[in-house]
């Protein structure tokens, strides 16, 4: 109330409430308790689905964002998110307001500041070339192995949850192990409600969407109250 209704009303600057078990300092004690209860309360309750453990606070949110396959897209590109924050905070970054525009000082390639540190990363790491201990695959960057084992690496496949039913390839949502079922199944799941094309993966039907109906995207977007919807799922 005191923040965010009564913003003449003197808050203290001085973080008076301390942690005594890591020292960080907060300005309020009901933050201090917040605190206190997701990252060192005690980890008594486990997961049923990994086997790890959180206390109850931190087990609640871990239900709601990893063991999920509720996925939200972002209305301007293909990614999705598992909570409506993630994709708040992924939404901005589509603000050209908002964003911070720099040059990198290597190939003076223009880009927004919050993606200049995967750029250096990816397109300029001086970690020479990195084989993956798994496979021996060699890459020219750790970031590019380490993607490599998390998406595509052969010696991963028994790690992922999901499975596909033909050929054994896992993965790590369920929403991409179906998708991938419809090179199998040589049938379509998604299908643009503007043209009835009909696609396989979602993220290909958002592409789509973009370059072949901007105008028709940008009028459903006008009307949200309408409830329009741009994408048909394909019941097979």
């Amino acid at each position: 109330m005191i923040k965010v209704h009564a913003p003449t009303t003197a808050i203290p600057t001085d973080k008076r409430y301390k942690c005594e078990q890591c020292g960080r300092m907060f300005n309020f004690l009901a933050q201090l308790k917040i605190h206190l209860d997701c990252v060192h309360g005690s980890k008594d309750v486990r997961c049923n689905v990994c086997n790890k453990y959180f206390n109850l606070k931190s087990f609640e949110a871990h239900k709601r964002t990893a063991h999920t396959d509720q996925m939200l897209m972002c209305e301007h590109c293909p990614k999705l998110f598992k909570s409506s924050g993630a994709l708040k905070i992924h939404a901005r970054s589509h603000d050209d307001s908002l964003a911070q525009f720099t040059a990198c000082k290597l190939c003076n390639k223009q880009m927004k500041h919050a993606n200049l540190k995967k750029h250096m990363t990816s397109q300029h790491s001086e970690d020479g070339p990195v084989s993956c201990e798994l496979c021996g695959k060699s890459f020219r960057s750790m970031f590019h192995m380490k993607r490599h084992q998390k998406n595509t690496c052969k010696a991963t496949i028994d790690s992922r949850p999901h499975k596909c039913e033909v050929c054994g390839k896992g993965f790590h949502t369920k929403l991409t192990m179906v998708e991938h079922m419809t090179t199998h199944t040589r049938t379509n799941q998604y299908q643009c409600a503007f043209c009835f094309k009909s696609f396989g993966y979602i993220s290909n039907l958002q592409k789509h969407r973009k370059k072949a109906h901007p105008l028709e995207w940008q009028e459903i977007q006008a009307r949200p109250e309408e409830g329009i919807a741009s994408v048909i799922m394909v019941r097979n």
